[in-house]
């Protein structure tokens, strides 16, 4: 019996090794297969972060010869940031045009259906299909029906009586080419003439296309009628209804708008006559390069304006294709487009510049700022010949020189800042047309300021006249300004103290909008310098207070424009200086009383920190050399700006 229990205890215990064994082999193969997982950067065959981590390299890939994820070096590697491009090509970036290519089929006698949508204003011209059917829309257009009183008639008719182009004397003692019955005295036709002659359009009623406007016709661009007349023949259908929710399969074109006044305001810009002067023009795109911080954000559009072919603002269009980052520091280049309701294009290529600072010319937090700066002259004090002064850091409200800083003086023409500053956040029309009165003028003029040189009694835009303001420091445009905004100087004046208020600028006060002394008009350095610090977060303002020359449109009597520049860099014979800061921008002003005064700005190109210095009441004129006074003193100071890294 003992011998039987010692076999079976033997047999017993060569299964269990075995068992032990076969138990070793499984977790050992088991332990294999996770371990190839993890290499692989699987597990059960379902993509982890492992697997997308190793694209960053062979320095942070989990199965990288730095170790895996949990290794050494795997947390600085898989936390390495990728740098994030921002692409879009041409064709992605451009709008969709809505064009069809189609030919009727032969034999076809009337392959084409006019349908005039009264609501919208809106004509469509169906073509066609192999079936037989009006199915195929071709082409699209911006027109105006009758006008309450006078609507144009709804219904089915046939085209017929086609005067292409013989001058129609029209019932309201008009001109009209391209008319095509559509009903007894309903017609297709281009938008009036005064006279029986192209140069003669009644440019008012051409900039109501779009909307109700005739007398019951069809008034349609010299395009639009003239393909219609080329294309469409006699016994043409023509459908006319109302639906006020859908224009048509093509939409609703775009009407581009004539502005009055203009030279060329006589002709139809769509009109293909070899003569039309239209065709000499194009839209055009005005933007800068842009410098932002790595890390940060870039608006590629940020002070970009796009104006179509007859001078309008289309800034709101403007796209742009190509690839950049602000992960990594260099320079990108990009390319805004436009296009406008004729279809004519705009190309202009900018860069974007990435600093390794903050150098985006936005205002920097207070926390970020990575350069204490100073000014490092003993004597500056005595150096600047103005009896007021006041230099601050805009990355950290530091105050570096105060000379009498919060003492009221006069403040000349540095008012205009102000009076820019309150025209923009009142205009929202750039292309909008004011007129310089004689009477304004001559009224000016007798007490001897600074004008624009911008003719008067011409129409002028609205972003010429802000820039004849504020770069030759124009009285005419800023009291025309003033007139429009508020109907008189003193009504708008109002609005400059209210604003003035607003912003804390408690030791202003203001009179006019031009800068002319009198009692009661006053401010100190400091208040101008809060007016400019806050007055740049406006792009436009911005974009005008830094501009050196600027160009206006063709104007009556200045074919190629006025050319207007700036009267603070008209005095300074260099802008850059040897510890990297640079002038950007500025206003000056000059009265008996307030003396030469200035208003600036420089950014430094070490540290992308800007600094606003403003300087009153120096001695002396414009005509003192090297520099006037208060522009020796902004070289002064601004060369004597130190940094120093925190």
């Amino acid at each position: 019996m003992a011998g039987r229990r010692n076999r079976r205890s033997s047999t017993d215990k060569g299964s269990l090794i075995i068992l032990i064994v076969l138990i070793l082999i499984i977790v050992a193969l088991f332990a294999a297969i996770l371990i190839k997982d993890r290499v692989s950067g699987k597990t059960g065959g379902t993509p982890q972060q492992g697997q997308s981590s190793g694209s960053n390299g062979s320095n942070g890939g989990s199965g990288g010869t730095n170790g895996g994820a949990d290794g050494e070096n795997g947390e600085s590697g898989g936390n390495t940031k990728e740098p994030v491009w921002h692409e879009q090509s041409e064709q992605d970036a451009v709008p969709a045009v809505n064009t069809v290519t189609y030919t009727p089929p032969q034999g076809a006698d009337l392959p084409y259906y006019i349908k005039v949508n009264r609501a919208m204003c809106t004509v469509t011209v169906y073509g066609i299909d192999a079936d037989g059917g009006y199915t195929v829309p071709v082409r699209a257009f911006v027109c105006s029906v009758g006008k309450p009183g006078d609507e144009t008639i709804s219904g089915e008719y046939e085209l017929h009586d086609r005067f292409d182009t013989t001058w129609c004397y029209m019932v309201d003692g008009s001109y009209s080419q391209y008319a095509y019955r559509i009903h007894n005295g309903y017609m297709f036709h281009i938008v009036p003439s005064t006279a029986d002659s192209k140069n003669h359009l009644e440019t008012e009623e051409y900039n109501k296309l779009g909307e109700p406007a005739s007398l019951g016709c069809v008034r349609l661009t010299t395009e639009g009628a003239k393909w219609i007349s080329d294309n469409c023949k006699i016994g043409t259908k023509v459908l006319i209804y109302d639906d006020a929710e859908n224009p048509g399969p093509l939409g609703k074109p775009a009407a581009i708008k004539i502005p009055v006044g203009h030279e060329y305001a006589g002709w139809d810009p769509t009109d293909p006559d070899e003569n039309n002067p239209w065709n000499s023009c194009s839209p055009r795109i005005e933007a800068g390069d842009i410098t932002v911080s790595a890390g940060s954000e870039a608006d590629i559009l940020q002070g970009a304006r796009a104006y179509d072919t007859c001078g309008n603002d289309i800034s709101g269009s403007i796209y742009w294709y190509g690839k950049y980052t602000t992960d990594l520091e260099g320079s990108y280049t990009v390319t805004l487009g436009v296009t406008d309701a004729l279809g004519r294009s705009a190309r202009k290529e900018i860069r974007i510049n990435v600093s390794p600072s903050e150098g985006n010319g936005s205002q920097p937090d207070a926390d970020k700022v990575s350069y204490r700066a100073s000014v490092e002259n003993l004597d500056i004090m005595t150096a600047v010949k103005s009896e007021h002064a006041l230099l601050i850091s805009r990355a950290d409200k530091s105050v570096l020189l105060d000379k009498k800083g919060s003492e009221r003086v006069y403040p000349a023409s540095i008012v205009k800042m102000m009076t820019l500053l309150v025209s923009l956040e009142n205009l929202s029309d750039m292309n909008e047309r004011l007129v310089i009165t004689q009477e304004t003028y001559d009224k000016l003029l007798e007490r001897h300021p600074s004008m624009s040189g911008l003719p008067t009694e011409v129409p002028i835009r609205v972003i010429d006249m802000l820039h004849g303001s504020f770069m030759p420091s124009g009285a005419d445009a800023s009291v025309t300004l003033a007139i429009r905004i508020a109907g008189s100087e003193s009504a708008f004046v109002e609005l400059m103290n209210q604003k003035a208020a607003s912003i804390g600028m408690n030791d202003t006060h203001y009179i006019n909008a031009t800068g002319f002394d009198e009692d009661g008009q006053y401010t100190t350095c400091a208040d101008v310098a809060k007016l400019l610090d806050y007055a740049l977060g406006n792009s436009m303002f911005r974009q005008i207070f830094t501009t050196r020359s600027y160009t206006t449109e063709a104007l009556q009597g200045h074919p190629e424009g006025v050319t207007l520049k700036s009267t603070m860099f008209n005095s300074i014979e260099a802008s850059e200086f040897d510890n990297g800061i640079n002038v950007l921008g500025g206003k000056t002003g000059y009265t008996d009383k307030a003396g030469m005064c200035l208003a600036s700005l420089a950014e430094s190109k070490k540290s992308g920190n800007e600094y606003i210095l403003v300087t009153m009441k120096a001695p002396g004129d414009y005509y003192d050399g090297p520099h006037p006074n208060h522009v020796k003193d902004a070289v002064t100071v601004y060369s004597s700006i130190a940094e120093h890294m925190l």
